[in-house]
């Protein structure tokens, strides 16, 4: 086993020779077998729909090489390499440059990643990989974009504190990519003051 989550295990396998990262939805015996079946194959499907359109869209994310529908799994080439919170530093801001690159190609056509962190974009040479589609969906909505771009602020400021302008970065070239972007960043602003005044 690589890791296991709340939905998924992640074990590392081979297929077509090539070596592969297998992700499978755990049966949940809280749901009836039938409901927890179907549960589980349209949460596989969404993330298979959501790798397919990012790579649509020119973001570089795991290949899926196998799909096994009866067990809810499927398998995606393994990528080595460090995340982005391991390996970001003052060093290598060309990191937040790409990743405010590869949001603004997402929300541009209307992909939310839903779990947008350092630690779900892997650095493969000199460009970055997005992993983990799991809770993402589609949406036209200037709103959840906001909170999707929200979300890595957050996590970006509490993780990435001593990269002063890393985010400032990754704003620019969302902003850059996005022909919404500034909208989108003005949401985000709007959030935070419903969110500190309420």
């Amino acid at each position: 086993m690589f890791s296991s989550g709340a939905e998924a295990v992640l074990s590392k396998t081979n297929v077509f020779g090539r070596s592969a990262l297998e992700k499978r939805r755990v049966p949940k015996g809280y749901r009836h077998p039938n409901l927890d079946s179907l549960v589980r194959f349209n949460r596989m499907r969404r993330e298979l729909s959501l790798l397919f359109a990012a790579k649509q869209a020119g973001v570089s994310c795991p290949f899926v090489l196998d799909v096994n529908v009866n067990d809810c799994a499927f398998s995606m080439a393994f990528i080595a390499g460090p995340t982005a919170k391991q390996a970001l530093s003052k060093k290598n801001l060309w990191v937040c440059d790409q990743l405010g690159e590869m949001v603004a190609k997402l929300h541009s056509k209307d992909i939310i990643h839903g779990d947008l962190t350092t630690s779900n974009v892997l650095i493969a040479g000199k460009q970055l990989v997005l992993i983990d589609f799991g809770m993402g969906f589609f949406s036209k909505k200037k709103e959840d974009r906001a909170v999707d771009l929200l979300n890595l602020k957050k996590m970006f400021h509490a993780t990435h504190s001593d990269i002063s302008q890393g985010w400032d970065r990754i704003v620019k070239n969302y902003v850059k990519r996005n022909p919404t972007g500034h909208e989108v960043i003005e949401t985000i602003t709007e959030i935070e003051k419903r969110t500190r005044y309420s």
